[in-house]
Formats: C-alpha cells, structure tokens, sequence
C-alpha cells in the first residue's frame, strides 16, 4: 500500500501532536513550523481529518489539536470493529458495555504511550 502525500503529511501531524501536546494543544502553525509544511496544506488536510471525524479540534486563542485526537480516533475505531463483529454474528456482547469498559483503558493507554514516547523523542543520547 502507497500513502498519498496527503496521507503522509497527516501521519506526519498526528506523530507531530502527540509529541508535543504537553499541556496546551498543538496548533497547525506549530505544525508547519516543525514539519516544514504549509499552514495551508495543513488546514486541507485537518479539513478532510475533520469531516471524517478522525479529528477534533479545540477552538479560541489556545485552541488546536491534542493527543485526545488520538484517543477519540481509537474509540472510533473500536466502535467500528465492534459494530462488524455484531453484524458478522462473531460477537455477542453489548457495545456500550463494552465501550463503556473500554475508554478508559484506551484514554490511559494513548496517554502512557504518548508520555514514552516524548521521552524518548527528547533525551539526549549517550
């Protein structure tokens, strides 16, 4: 599978915010400064991430995109995989149940990863 240079670029800004979401969201200038992509570019890109509702975005003056993108992306996902192993009859359990236990593990889970990582993005080699 090829990734578009859409696709690449919005990898790219999704690795970009959970790298440097530390207490403030990220904003797309952020973004574009670190990444050397347009701020344009970008706001396609977020346009098409929003609309699908792969993104969320938090609005006003400290306003941008968090690591809470990823994790709301995770339980999207996980929705979804439920939803077809209900239809596919290879499931039998109550979604909401399932999601309900679910969350937090996943909010827990991206955090911790996302701290781990940043860790070690930042030391400073040996």
């Amino acid at each position: 599978m090829k990734l578009t240079s859409k696709g690449r670029y919005a990898v790219m800004a999704l690795v970009d915010i959970a790298k440097f979401d530390n207490i403030n969201p990220v904003s797309l200038r952020d973004i574009s400064l670190r990444q050397g992509i347009s701020v344009d570019f970008l706001e396609q890109i977020f346009s098409k991430l929003k609309k699908n509702e792969i993104v969320k975005s938090i609005r006003g003056t400290q306003g941008g995109f968090s690591t809470f993108v990823i994790s709301y992306y995770a339980m999207g996902l996980l929705e979804i995989m439920l939803e077809a192993g209900i239809a596919a009859k290879l499931l039998e359990v109550n979604p909401k149940i399932v999601l309900g236990v679910a969350a937090p593990i996943v909010f827990f889970s991206v955090w911790a990863l996302t701290r781990w990582t940043r860790k070690r993005v930042t030391r400073t080699p040996k």
